[in-house]
């Protein structure tokens, strides 16, 4: 008789438990379900903040790589004879609204060809995050978990 009643509340024990765990389980997936969009926004942030970076990082190192998305760079390292560009990332801002992705890049560089120089980093930032998880091209629009992005990128 006390056999059977020890494996009883061991049965109950377990029950308990996966109640329990079953609580903490729902709560976890209430709690990150209502992160997710926040995440959505960090994550957009950083990837456009390490786009832009590796853009200045590229032109400082003034040497051309054979890739079709350093290509828009390459053409100012040319047209600079390979000269250091000084470049740095000066601010970002990145609006994600239920409709539209909306970046905004500023870079800090003073010196001659600055249209131009602007239009790369333009072209590299738009090539660059296409290859970016969440992004995509479609017909020669670039978009953000299927929002469409509007890219501007301005220096001075």
């Amino acid at each position: 008789m006390g056999l059977k009643s020890y494996s009883r509340s061991k049965g109950q024990t377990a029950l308990e438990m996966l109640l329990l765990l079953g609580v903490i389980l729902t709560g976890l997936v209430v709690v990150i379900s209502s992160s997710l969009p926040t995440q959505e926004g960090v994550t957009l942030s950083f990837e456009v903040r390490n786009a832009a970076s590796d853009a200045c990082t590229y032109l400082q190192m003034a040497v051309v790589v054979n890739d079709s998305i350093y290509a828009p760079l390459n053409n100012i390292i040319k047209s600079f004879n390979y000269t250091p560009i000084q470049c740095r990332l000066s601010s970002y801002s990145t609006d994600l609204s239920d409709d539209s992705v909306n970046i905004f890049v500023v870079f800090a560089y003073e010196g001659p060809n600055n249209n131009s120089v602007q239009l790369a980093l333009e072209r590299y930032l738009f090539l660059k995050l296409s290859t970016y998880r969440g992004f995509s091209v479609v017909n020669g629009s670039l978009y953000y978990g299927g929002k469409p992005v509007e890219l501007e990128v301005r220096t001075g």
